[in-house]
């Protein structure tokens, strides 16, 4: 009777009441689009043909395995993959019939994850329970207890939410305006889940937040002196890096793009942008005494229009004094030197012939200053073009990313709602005429009981094709629906899909009377019919989707079998055109043993009919849209056999290329579009090479990463594989030219002239072709040279049959009194611990007693045997758990129990005990762990099933301690437990709960991630030691902060992740690369000072003397140089040098004398004139130099002093980590 519907009228529908309670969130996968969570699942129903009377039967329930009844054929429709959950074999029977259904199940299932907000996104999955087969006519499901509860309820018991948190659970039931009933009744419950977004925005936010910080200080740095080229170039392959190994926190869909994805892009271009407008200031003020005036519009647009915008007005030119009386003094001396030349030779002396050699001199030198003061007069606008173009795109910059953050906080902020899609209900009509000459049934009486004795003799017949002829073949009809795309292995060549598959075919054994028996269909086990042999062709596992036991069977003999089926096939991938791909797979369906002359295929739908129901129920898609779906039928001959029909149909997937376009070919373009502006950089100033072979191992560094995102197979390379290919020959081919260049620029004053065909060649063809034509030929200059350099007996099987033909019952002989288990458990391993999921993997060894009533012997009449050992099969066992437990027992099997004669049963098992644990990792690596194992009956409450402990708890943790093996990095510090009791509504349960206290072994953590952090923060400080006016440091402590960011992202895996808090190691990590981050920017300061500032030849304001240099110094004693004295000692000697004579070191400007009468010699007076320029020159430079001095001062002791801040910032830091770690530890 456990085939049939447990109705005594056909028409009258059974109700199914149910609810569950959310367990566990486990996990989401947005690549697969797949939710999976731990529920407990309960139903009810009543069974017509079972009641009893209470008082006489002494009971008002019993349990009984659920094999022996009809159970209905719920099914979850989202689900994806089968129950890994443990089974629970039993189920209550009620004296009125009511059965009491409950059971653990491990959900997989589809969702429609919008992951545009990530990680501060709101999920909403649904689960939607209906019968498979059954229509609503016959299996309506109600909802069993209000959402409030099952909310509040699932928020108490839930012990594991790793990174999710529930926030609602709501139902719905799908209402269907058919009034046949024609459809299956569907309840709906609409979980909504939110993420933790913590370890998000401390792993990926705020490192990226302080990197484009430190680009944006990067402008600070003053060209003409710091590579800030290079410098930028190294951030961009620390983000680059950054970005690459935070790959696995983001997620991973083809269906949108999150915006953290856009953000991480955004900041990538912004950095890049900064580094090609670096390269172009850095040519300006390199290579500006090359270039031509600064042409008019020019000076117009840039220095005049823009310097005003940006604050920096052009600078005036110096006049000119000596020109005016240096022409008076040549157009005086013009006629004596006409004179002189008309005099004789004789009338000159030897002293007037030196005079006039060290005339002609002076008058060299000083041709060579006016024209190199022409020279800095053209280079000194070019370098103010480059400062103003610089400011202005520092401002822009700065608007550009306060817009774009401000716009991308508030569209995460103000999330768009997104509409949940409809399912469709497929109706499908059962309409098929029977043969004249088909048997007809009959029934005694007009109920399924009836007519399931009549169709006994059908279901005996199972084996056998049901047609009265053999050599009449059956028809079999096909179609399906493609429910999900989950995925596409192409290093396998296998496409995995989840479809629904429907098979019709004629029984002609099973037909009846519709009116005499009183029904038209019915469902009834699978197993009972024949079923044909239909095989996917293409099938490369077994088909893991939740099983459905029943089919339908018409009055006609139309059998209408429908089942979900994950299907795994090959699939013959082209992959060049990646990831613009479009996929054409194969479902082959035909017969796998019979032929044409016993099977025949048919479409039961046309394939455009199956596309458009397919796009309509389809719930995920993943990386994978569905393009279309074609069929076709053909015969297929075969050689040792007949042939066979087979259905073939083609379906088109197309991948979604945004993902591999935003993570490969953008930042790839960037690097390239690097690579090539890097050409603009001058060699003879930069090391270009440094900065080429920077980007070489970036884009070595990128393509590695991003490796596990290419598709993998041999039968071809695919097209972007080539193109990543290329684009890092080009690079390296840079590289080696710049190298030869290199070497031709620095080491040419070693090589003999060029050959006449290099000269030919190179000189005048190839650089006409790129618009350098050779340079003419300068005059030599003899005065003055410039030079550079860089085994038997005992009671039988028969004896107890009996016993055996009992195990379905619990072998008590008054079901009033309980069966006690005792437990007792030896913890042999611990396996490890996710702190993400929040679960504890160990291996147990589990020892269980019971009492058997049934199983009692005198061992004098079994030849002295008092225990055997027996199949636990053939008994009946308690239905004992973990509560805790999350996933599939993979263990060893133990089939076998001992049975004392006295009727006590030992059962000893091994377990892999997978739970749910609330950890807490505060104080990782040095935290101790306290999780649960609570042992109790799943469905026997206390009335039937008792639980006690078979040791003490001390016994059973000092076992474990003897016998633990493989704790790995995990030590047992004690098990503890208690006896309590489990109220749930109106029923309780008696149960064991265990502590397992276990705690962290350290000393990787501390050998790994401490001690090497230590390293890099003390060599950190002691680069203040650096000089920073002669030593590049802001590029030794990016490269610092470059090496201790991959360190971080490297030792990613040494972390824990879990959403519910951030340990304090974490904390400890994001403060240091803090720190290194501020210290950067100190540095990034202090350059600006010694450099910038000081090159603009302003006087120290008189604040900053006294706050700076006199106040700040005394206060961090800060010692000056033997050669430079204080400020108040300055001013004392200017005091002093008022009242006396002045160094003879120092020049000191004079007074003009009033001009003296011309003497007789015009040349001395050209000598006299030339001299007071060089002085007034000399007098100019010394000035500039005392005012360099001075700022170069101010920057060393705000240095010095930001230096303090920072031992005693990271002094403070260390004292506050180390106390709470031992206070942690203490209250542990």
């Amino acid at each position: 009777m456990s085939a049939i519907r447990p109705v005594l009228h056909p028409n009258t529908y059974t109700n199914v009441s149910m609810f569950f309670t959310l367990y566990g969130i486990l996990g989401v996968d947005e690549k697969s689009q797949l939710l999976v969570t731990y529920i407990w699942l309960s139903y009810w129903w009543i069974n017509e043909f079972i009641s009893w009377d209470e008082v006489q039967c002494g009971t008002s329930r019993i349990s009984l395995p659920k094999e022996k009844f009809w159970l209905p054929d719920i099914v979850i429709n989202e689900f994806m993959e089968e129950n890994k959950a443990p089974s629970v074999p039993y189920t209550y029977l009620y004296s009125n019939g009511k059965v009491i259904s409950t059971m653990p199940v491990k959900v997989v299932s589809s969702c429609n994850l919008d992951i545009y907000t990530f990680p501060f996104d709101i999920q909403n999955c649904t689960l939607t329970f209906n019968s498979y087969i059954y229509y609503a006519i016959e299996i309506k499901i109600l909802l069993g207890r209000s959402t409030e509860k099952i909310t509040n309820v699932s928020k108490n018991v839930m012990t594991t939410m790793g990174e999710w948190e529930l926030i609602d659970i709501t139902a719905k039931k799908l209402e269907t305006d058919d009034e046949r009933g024609l459809y299956t009744d569907k309840l709906a419950f609409y979980i909504r889940v939110k993420r933790r977004s913590t370890m998000y925005v401390v792993n990926l936010l705020i490192p990226s937040c302080f990197l484009i910080t430190v680009d944006l200080f990067s402008f600070l740095l003053p060209p003409q002196s710091v590579d800030r080229s290079s410098f930028k170039m190294t951030l961009i392959l620390g983000y680059t890096v950054f970005l690459l190994l935070m790959n696995d926190l983001l997620p991973v869909t083809g269906n949108t793009i999150p915006l953290i994805n856009v953000f991480f892009s955004l900041c990538l271009a912004l950095m890049v942008a900064s580094l090609l407008e670096t390269i172009l200031i850095t040519n300006l003020l390199c290579c500006s005494a090359n270039f031509s005036p600064v042409p008019r519009w020019i000076q117009l647009v840039v220095l005049k229009f823009m310097g005003f915008l940006v604050c920096m007005p052009r600078k005036t030119k110096k006049p000119k004094e000596s020109e005016s009386k240096t022409g008076t003094v040549e157009a005086k001396n013009n006629p004596d030197e006409r004179s002189l030349e008309s005099r004789e030779l004789a009338e000159e002396d030897k002293a007037l012939q030196e005079l006039r050699n060290l005339s002609q001199v002076l008058h060299t030198i000083r041709s060579e200053v006016e024209e190199h003061q022409k020279g800095n007069q053209s280079s000194d606008e070019w370098i103010q073009v480059g400062f103003i173009i610089d400011r202005l795109l520092f401002g822009i910059y700065i608007l550009f990313i306060s817009v774009s953050f401000i716009t991308i906080i508030i569209i995460w902020r103000c999330p768009m709602k997104v509409k949940s899609s409809k399912l469709l209900v497929i109706l499908i009509s059962l309409l098929m005429h029977a043969p004249c000459n088909s048997a007809i049934l009959n029934c005694s009486e007009p109920d399924q009981i009836s007519l399931l004795r009549s169709l006994q003799p059908v279901f005996d017949l199972s084996p056998i094709r049901p047609v009265a002829n053999l050599s009449t073949p059956t028809v079999i009809r096909i179609y399906f629906t493609l429910f999900g795309i989950l995925g596409v292995d192409e290093k396998a060549q296998v496409l995995t899909t989840f479809i629904w598959q429907v098979l019709e075919w004629k029984n002609e054994f099973s037909m009846w009377d519709s009116e005499a028996c009183g029904s038209e269909w019915i469902a009834v086990p699978r197993t009972v019919l024949w079923v044909p042999d239909i095989v996917i062709n293409e099938f490369m596992e077994k088909n893991s989707a939740p099983a459905v036991p029943y089919t339908y069977l018409n009055y006609e003999g139309l059998v209408f079998d429908e089942q979900p089926v994950r299907v795994v096939s090959s699939c013959s991938l082209d992959i060049y055109l990646f990831p613009f791909d479009t996929q054409n797979c194969t479902f082959s369906f035909n017969p796998y043993l019979h032929g044409s002359p016993d099977i025949q295929l048919e479409l039961a739908a046309s394939p455009e009919e199956i596309l458009e129901r397919s796009k309509d129920v389809m719930s995920t898609m993943g990386e994978w849209s569905l393009v279309a779906i074609t069929g076709k039928k053909s015969t297929i001959p075969a050689t040792f056999s007949p042939n066979y029909d087979e259905i073939r149909f083609f379906i088109s997937v197309r991948r979604h290329a945004t993902m591999y376009v935003v993570n490969l070919l953008i930042p790839s373009c960037f690097l390239i579009t690097v690579d090539l502006f890097s050409f603009v950089l001058p060699p003879q100033n930069i090391d270009r090479s440094l900065f080429k072979m920077t980007l070489v191992l970036g884009y070595t560094v990128f393509l590695l990463s991003t490796n596990d995102m290419l598709p993998i197979t041999g039968n071809t390379i695919p097209l972007i594989n080539v193109f990543l290919s290329l684009c890092l020959a080009l690079m390296v081919a840079s590289l080696v030219e710049t190298i030869l260049v290199t070497n031709l620029l620095k080491g040419s004053a070693h090589y003999n002239s060029p050959p006449r065909w290099i000269q030919l060649v190179f000189l005048h063809i190839v650089g006409r072709l790129v618009f350098l034509p050779p340079k003419s030929k300068q005059p030599e200059d003899v005065v003055i040279q410039n030079l550079n350099a860089q085994g038997h007996s005992g009671p039988t099987h028969e004896s107890m049959q009996a016993v055996f033909d009992l195990n379905s019952f619990r072998p008590a002989v008054n079901l009033s009194n309980p069966t006690i288990a005792n437990i007792s458990f030896t913890l042999y391993a611990v396996l490890g611990v996710n702190e993400k999921t929040q679960i504890l993997t160990t291996f147990l060894w589990l020892r269980l007693y019971w009492q058997h009533e049934f199983l009692v012997w005198d061992p004098d009449e079994c030849d002295g045997v008092t225990k055997i050992s027996l199949p636990v099969k053939e008994l009946w066992t308690p239905d004992i758990i973990v509560y805790e437990f999350v996933d599939d027992d993979v263990s060893q099997a133990c089939p076998y129990v001992y049975v004392n004669h006295t009727g006590h049963i030992r059962w000893d098992r091994m377990l892999r005990l997978v739970s749910a644990c609330n950890l807490k990792i505060f104080s990782f690596p040095f935290d101790v762990q306290n999780c649960t194992f609570t042992f109790g009956s799943y469905m026997h409450t206390i009335l039937d099933v008792r639980v006690s402990p078979a040791l003490t708890f001390e016994e059973m943790s000092s076992n474990s301690k003897r016998y633990l093996e493989a704790s790995g990095e995990w030590e047992l510090v004690d098990i503890l437990g208690e006896t309590s009791i489990l109220q749930f509504g109106i029923d309780e349960w008696d149960i064991i709960t265990f502590w397992v206290v276990i705690k962290r072994r350290p000393v990787l953590y501390v050998v790994n991630l401490l001690i090497p952090s230590s390293f890099l923060m003390l060599i950190d400080i002691l680069s203040f030691y650096l000089p920073p006016h002669s030593v590049d440091r802001a590029s030794f402590k990016m490269t610092l902060i470059l090496g201790y960011t991959v360190f971080l992202l490297i030792m990613n895996d040494l972390l824990p992740s879990t959403a519910n808090g951030t340990p304090i190691i974490g904390i400890y990590f994001s403060v240091c690369l803090a720190l290194m981050v501020i210290s950067l920017l100190e540095t990034v300061i202090i350059t600006n000072v010694l450099h910038h500032s000081s090159m603009k030849y302003q006087e120290v304001p008189h604040w900053v003397r006294v706050v700076i240099l006199k106040h700040i110094a005394n206060l961090i004693c800060y010692r000056w140089p033997e050669d430079v004295r204080p400020p108040s000692k300055v001013r004392e000697d200017k005091a002093e040098s008022s009242n006396g004579s002045s160094s003879p070191a120092i020049i000191q400007p004079v007074s003009q004398t009033p001009e003296r009468q011309p003497t007789s010699s015009g040349e001395l007076q050209l000598i006299c004139q030339y001299l007071r320029d060089l002085r007034a020159h000399l007098i100019s430079l010394q000035k500039e130099n005392e005012l360099q001095d001075q700022w170069c001062h101010v920057g060393y002791v705000l240095d010095y002093l930001l230096f303090r801040i920072y031992l005693m910032l990271i002094t403070f830091y260390a004292l506050v980590i180390i106390t709470m770690w031992c206070i942690w530890i203490n209250q542990s």
